[in-house]
């Protein structure tokens, strides 16, 4: 997971310039975690903190992953679970807009978590050689659908809607493609 999360924070750290630096906490424990963000521990298999740009990942999903994957998707899957999280910690980074507001509507929601979905591509296809981006889009449209319940499509939108922000990324390789702030 160290390196996976190197990958990610040094590629967004070159873009945006600065550094990208968050840490990735599995299965988290409840004293792991600000209280403001504990509801996260229940609420959702992955999910990024914005008190302190932590990404925490919680054990019953690494299981799911573990269940669901064969032993050489795996890496994969955690490639798109980590990489849309940081995701989130880059949109807090350039202030995007709509990230940063609570109790955002269904709507702004499935923008951010889309674009997060897009950045997740685009660091793909930055590792273009040293990962196959067909087996990364393919897992982790798997993983989305397997995660996918009606509480998360309200607020990340549909599993083809989160495929097709992936594939986005993938495509132009660029944080333009994905419409963030600093890049448009």
């Amino acid at each position: 997971m160290a390196c996976l999360k190197t990958s990610v924070s040094t590629f967004w750290s070159g873009r945006l310039n600065q550094v990208v630096d968050q840490d990735v906490v599995v299965d988290p424990t409840a004293s792991q975690v600000p209280v403001d963000c504990r509801g996260g521990l229940t609420a959702a298999p992955a999910f990024t903190c914005r008190i302190n740009d932590t990404v925490y990942i919680n054990q019953s999903f690494l299981d799911q992953v573990i269940h669901d994957f064969g032993t050489s998707e795996i890496p994969y899957a955690l490639a798109s679970v980590v990489s849309h999280e940081i995701g989130h910690v880059v949109q807090a980074a350039v202030k995007q807009p709509g990230y940063d507001r609570t109790g955002t509507s269904n709507a702004i929601s499935q923008q951010i978590e889309q674009q997060a979905d897009c950045l997740s591509g685009v660091w793909a296809h930055s590792q273009i050689g040293r990962l196959d981006t067909r087996v990364f889009q393919t897992v982790a449209r798997q993983l989305i659908t397997d995660v996918s319940s009606n509480p998360e499509i309200a607020t990340h939108g549909t599993p083809d809607q989160r495929a097709a922000a992936i594939a986005q990324g993938l495509s132009t390789g660029t944080p333009q493609g994905c419409k963030l702030s600093t890049f448009s």
